[in-house]
C-alpha cells in the first residue's frame, strides 16, 4: 500500500513523518505519517516484515481435543437440467436449498456449480496491512453476491481447550482467530489456518460465514453478501 511505497521512495510533500513516543519519552515502534486531515499511524515492522508465520492449511485438521464430526445425512440426487440453466447453483436444487454441497453422484458432472467447497475454490486475493486493524485480506478479482470468497480452514478444537487457549496461550495476545461451528467444535486458525483468517471484522461487511454440509461433514464458507470491486477489503 502507500506506506510501503512512501518507505521505499519518500513520504509526498505535505506529509512529515514522526516516531510515535509513549508516555515516559521513549520511541516506539510506529511510525506517524501526517497530514492537514490528521494522523495515521503504521507499525514499523508491518512497513518492512510480513504478517506473522502461520501454517497455511487447505483444510481443518482433526486434533487430540477434537475429530471431523461426520453426519449421516449425505447429499441427494437432485434434478437440476443444464438444459434448463438449472446448475445447482440456486434454490431449485434440493441440495443447495438446504445448504448441502453435491456429490459425484450429480447429473450435471463437472457443470454442477454446487460443488465449491469440495473443490477448494479461492478468489485472488492479497494480504494487506489495514493500519490499526492489522492485516487484512483483499480481492484481486471483482466478486458477486453468493459467491465463494475462500473455506475457513484450522486446527478443531473442543470447548474445553478453546477456553484453555483463550485463557492462557492468547491471554496476552490480541491477534487470535477463532469461529465456532457448532456448541462444542470450534475452528482455530491461529497457528494454523487458511488465507480468510485475514478477513477482519466489519459493522458494514461483505461477506459472511455459512455452514455447509460436505460428504457429512460441516464446513464453513465464507460467502459475499454484496457486489465487491477488485481490490476492495473483504471483511
Amino acid at each position: 500500500g502507500k506506506w510501503v511505497q512512501w518507505a521505499q521512495e519518500g513520504v509526498p510533500d505535505g506529509w512529515e513523518v514522526k516516531l510515535q513516543t509513549s508516555s515516559n519519552g521513549k520511541s516506539s515502534s510506529k511510525m506517524a505519517f501526517r497530514n492537514r486531515e490528521g494522523h495515521v499511524y503504521c507499525s514499523l515492522q508491518a512497513i518492512f516484515q510480513k504478517p506473522p508465520k502461520f501454517q497455511f492449511l487447505t483444510e481443518s485438521r482433526s486434533t487430540q481435543y477434537a475429530m471431523t464430526k461426520r453426519k449421516n445425512s449425505t447429499a441427494y440426487r437432485c434434478n437440476c437440467d443444464a438444459s434448463a440453466a438449472i446448475f445447482c447453483d440456486s434454490e431449485e436444487c434440493l441440495n443447495y436449498s438446504i445448504k448441502v454441497e453435491c456429490d459425484e453422484s450429480c447429473p450435471l458432472g463437472d457443470m454442477c456449480l454446487n460443488q465449491r467447497l469440495r473443490r477448494r475454490m479461492l478468489i485472488e486475493n492479497r494480504i494487506e496491512y489495514m493500519g490499526e486493524k492489522g492485516w487484512g485480506f483483499v480481492n484481486l478479482e471483482d466478486v458477486a453476491p453468493g459467491q465463494l470468497i475462500g473455506e475457513y480452514c484450522g486446527e478443531l478444537i473442543d470447548a474445553n481447550e478453546k477456553r484453555r487457549r483463550l485463557e492462557s496461550d492468547y491471554a496476552e495476545n490480541e491477534n487470535f482467530y477463532l469461529l465456532d461451528v457448532e456448541k462444542d467444535l470450534t475452528i482455530d486458525a491461529t497457528k494454523k489456518g487458511s488465507v480468510t483468517r485475514f478477513i477482519n471484522h466489519s459493522c458494514d461487511p461483505n461477506a459472511k460465514a455459512e455452514k455447509w454440509t460436505v460428504d457429512g461433514v460441516e464446513r464453513i464458507g465464507v460467502f459475499a453478501i454484496k457486489h465487491i470491486l477488485s481490490g476492495s477489503e473483504v471483511t
